[in-house]
């Protein structure tokens, strides 16, 4: 398919949602889907002692990012499914998408600013062997009528069925593992990178939060074991991977338990990149340059995920850890996070395809990685040329409106204290609106 084909049936997509409302087009073999989200942020001037290179900016400033997808899925014999999803990204974050751990704006994931022109965003192969078959049919598109091209998500057998998951191309990691139904939508959820995803969890991608994996797993109504090895980039926050297994690589591991209406999951991972040390930096003295020190290193961490429903309300906790010695290569510079919210559907109001949220996150980073920010290191998120140590704390609430079939409007409010773990700076109120379109 040629690019202008994809951009005018984006363009199509949209002007048909604008026209009425339309359910995704798919059938039991196929689907068709399109996305495009639009976000402006802003924020007033806030304090600020001083200001760096990767300092959040202290005078008042509006950003606004646009996100267009078109997504085509193909079940070609049973268990499988192709996915092709062409991007396209406009616009740009807060002050260069720096100067906080716990982002705003998840849409606009590490890119400072995004050019409109296309990428393949996922482009993989999944098969589902069925061990013990469900009582439901498979389905091609998720539950609230949006394409989701995710291994796992789309084409496979019902999630009650025994199955064995397997799965191999480009796609986000996060379509895989750390799946939460109450944060992990930045189209129509929460917007800030901790609360969307565990903000601890430093997990493979390039530039944009795409990366080549190969995964596999087991997985019933009850628990799910899943493993997956991905492609590293070949710098921090780069937009090339690194191919060589040898010198980089990053392994996840996630288990998972469900009950009704709830589950609890166990993450591992560790990343092996040609990074820096925080240590060996500090130790070389003057201002400390991690560039000096990259080496073949690896990166642990873990997080646990706790989800529960009890009506119209979803409910989410996490606590997350990696050892903060190695430079952070790929998500967020947070080494430790604890987050925890709720989104409720808006039935109880006559509104069921409205969502309400409320959520919030406890950041803080390891002792080397502080003091290395503390003596003007910079990282490529955080560096503000000094540091009086302190933990960041985010709290976000919003309101998502279903206007009509496949168009939201949502409203969004963001207060982010100590920002890049600095209590020279802030606090930092952040406001959005969100316009979100699909087929």
């Amino acid at each position: 398919m040629k690019w202008p084909a994809v951009v005018a049936l984006c363009a199509a997509a949209v002007h048909a949602e604008e026209a009425g409302p339309f359910w995704p087009v798919q059938s039991d073999r196929w689907a068709l889907g399109a996305q495009i989200t639009v976000i402006p942020q802003w924020h007033p001037g806030f304090h600020a002692a001083y200001t760096g290179a990767n300092s959040l900016r202290p005078e008042a400033e509006i950003a606004t990012s646009t996100t267009g997808t078109l997504a085509l899925g193909v079940v070609p014999w049973t268990g499988a499914l192709v996915v092709l999803a062409p991007e396209m990204g406009a616009g740009e974050g807060l002050s260069g998408v720096v100067g906080a751990g716990a982002f705003p704006n998840a849409d606009i994931v590490r890119v400072p600013s995004l050019p409109p022109a296309p990428y393949i965003a996922r482009a993989f192969v999944s098969q589902t062997l069925l061990l013990r078959a469900g009582s439901e049919p498979p389905q091609v598109a998720d539950d609230e009528g949006r394409f989701a091209p995710g291994p796992g998500r789309l084409g496979g057998p019902a999630p009650d069925s025994l199955r064995v998951e397997l799965a191999a191309g480009k796609f986000g990691i996060n379509d895989v593992f750390d799946l939460s139904d109450a944060s992990n939508d930045p189209h129509h959820r929460f917007l800030n990178w901790a609360l969307v995803n565990q903000g601890a969890w430093d997990y493979c991608a390039d530039v944009r939060g795409y990366t080549w994996a190969a995964v596999g797993g087991i997985a019933s109504r009850a628990f799910a074991l899943r493993a997956g090895m991905c492609l590293m980039p070949t710098q921090a926050n780069g937009p090339e991977l690194e191919t060589d297994l040898g010198r980089a690589n990053a392994l996840n591991v996630e288990a998972t338990v469900r009950w009704v209406g709830g589950s609890i999951s166990l993450l591992g991972y560790r990343n092996k990149s040609f990074a820096g040390s925080y240590r060996e930096a500090l130790d070389r003295g003057g201002t400390p340059d991690l560039a000096a020190t990259r080496a073949v290193r690896a990166k642990r961490g873990t997080s646990l995920k706790v989800e529960q429903e009890l009506g119209a309300v979803r409910a989410f906790a996490r606590l997350g850890w990696n050892d903060g010695r190695t430079e952070t290569f790929a998500y967020s510079e947070i080494d430790r996070s604890l987050s925890a919210g709720a989104t409720v559907a808006g039935r109880p109001w006559g509104r069921p395809r409205d969502a309400l949220g409320i959520a919030g996150e406890l950041g803080g980073l390891s002792r080397e990685h502080a003091d290395f920010l503390a003596a003007g290191g910079r990282g490529f998120l955080l560096g503000d040329g000094a540091l009086r140590y302190a933990p960041e704390i985010v709290l976000e609430a919003f309101y998502a409106a279903a206007l009509l079939r496949g168009i939201w409007a949502s409203v969004d409010a963001q207060l982010l204290v100590h920002p890049g773990f600095n209590a020279d700076r802030g606090p930092v109120p952040v406001v959005a609106a969100r316009l979100h379109l699909h087929l």
